[in-house]
């Protein structure tokens, strides 16, 4: 089965992707839902809090996402801890989920694909990966959804985007490129294509 690996930047339209490979048929897995089913299981979420503090729990007793992001993203520290003890989980998770597919070919959403060395060294799913889709847009336009849709500042975006490749660093590892920055039809237009050529690729291997 061949194994699409998709990342790209913080709000690049990764997940608004996946659905529409979803809609055409395609096995997608997403590495941040299962990040988020991992930190909603008592076990997982009592590591989570005995480090952090209750702050960040919300009244319900749940994770506060939002709390956790400002925190890891504005100490690297912090943020490596966190990586450390979900990033095994979910690439076991992922290579769990991959082994129950049948299909010609599968998209795993991973968006720390290229930033994590986890990803690209020590993870043998990722070692499996056959091409790589960068989902893509300016930065002016990431930074404009992206504070659209977390109501972050523009101190809080900052620092998001450093922890992450630049555009040109991202383009040197992609297979396959899609700009992102026009209409929802654009994206889709462009995945129907994809899915056409990966079927093709899928044949012939």
């Amino acid at each position: 089965m061949l194994k699409i690996g998709l990342t790209g930047g913080i709000a690049s339209g990764k997940s608004t992707a996946g659905d529409f490979f979803s809609k055409l048929g395609v096995p997608v897995i997403d590495a941040d839902v299962i990040a988020r089913t991992l930190t909603e299981k008592p076990d997982i979420l009592a590591k989570i809090v005995n480090h952090f503090g209750e702050a960040i729990l919300t009244s319900a007793q749940q994770l506060d996402r939002a709390h956790v992001r400002r925190l890891i993203f504005a100490d690297a520290k912090q943020r490596r801890w966190l990586e450390d003890l979900l990033h095994p989980l979910i690439y076991q998770q992922l290579s769990d989920e991959l082994k129950m597919l049948t299909a010609a070919y599968c998209v795993l959403i991973i968006p720390l694909l290229l930033e994590n060395k986890l990803n690209l060294k020590q993870s043998n799913l990722a070692l499996q990966i056959d091409r790589i889709l960068l989902i893509d847009l300016p930065q002016e336009l990431q930074i404009q959804r992206l504070q659209q849709r977390d109501h972050s500042n523009d101190h809080q975006t900052q620092q998001i985007l450093e922890t992450q490749l630049t555009r040109s660093q991202r383009n040197q590892y992609a297979d396959d490129y899609i700009n992102n920055s026009g209409e929802l039809s654009a994206l889709q237009t462009k995945i129907e294509q994809l899915h056409h050529y990966y079927l093709s690729l899928a044949l012939r291997s």
